[in-house]
């Protein structure tokens, strides 16, 4: 069966065998005005218990055990979810439950406390607004942000951040937007479009590029190698420079 959030109704359900979509009586077997969210649902994840997490805009989340047919609420005032606009949810796969936020970073579930453990800009990150969170074949957990796409390492709890300088797309990206593929390829959609790559191939590069000057100006005008200029090489070569102060 297939799980999807609305914007105005709630949660309701496809079942491919009969065709038909199902609302919250025929899910939670109970009114939709009791269904424990605003009914503007963001984001729905199933964790490794078979429980299913919906986030929404504006009410956190709400946990259904669909073996009790109960909902566990978890919002900004009883778990420490730095806002109860929900925009992401992904459970690892060491069954860890993670949740992206409208601000307040990354937020990891602790079931023990019933709380979440927040990694934001403290941590390096460089964007406390989360779109999207993928993991890849390895593990590591890339987010996207108002400012580029992240990697996060658990181990270290630190983030490595990637900008349009590393070829991502500049404008902001879109809520829920991201995924992975079979041949392990993170697809992260936004307002121009969508980035790809393998992480496996971005950590490759080891080595730092040379630096190399192209071109001297002083006073905005450009310097060419004379015998009394500051250089008397050209640029590209020029193994010193005399510059008068």
């Amino acid at each position: 069966k297939v799980w999807m959030g609305t914007n105005g109704i709630g949660v309701v359900r496809y079942d491919p065998t009969t065709r038909q979509i199902e609302g919250h009586e025929k899910i939670f077997r109970l009114s939709a005005t009791k269904f424990p969210l605003n009914n503007f649902v963001t984001a729905i994840e199933q964790d490794k218990s078979g429980n299913v997490w919906f986030g929404s805009n504006g009410t956190g989340i709400a946990i259904y055990f669909p073996h009790e047919n109960r909902f566990q609420v978890l919002n900004y005032g009883n778990s420490g979810l730095p806002i109860d606009r929900v925009q992401t949810i992904h459970c690892d796969k060491m069954g860890r439950v993670w949740v992206g936020c409208l601000g307040g970073g990354l937020c990891l579930y602790k079931p023990d406390t019933k709380s979440f453990e927040r990694f934001d800009e403290s941590f390096s990150l460089s964007n406390d607004v989360i779109y999207k969170i993928v993991e890849d074949e390895k593990g590591k957990i890339w987010v996207s942000t108002n400012k580029g796409i992240s990697s996060f390492d658990i181990a270290k709890k630190i983030f490595k951040n990637f900008t349009p300088y590393n070829g991502i797309q500049q404008s902001t990206f879109n809520i829920g937007s991201g995924f992975i593929t079979t041949d392990k390829t993170l697809f992260f959609g936004g307002l121009n479009g969508f980035n790809y790559f393998k992480s496996a191939d971005i950590f490759q590069r080891k080595n730092t590029p040379p630096l190399v000057t192209t071109v001297l100006k002083i006073n905005n005008k450009h310097v060419n190698a004379t015998e009394n200029a500051e250089i008397t090489e050209p640029i590209l070569t020029a193994k010193e420079m005399v510059l008068s102060y």
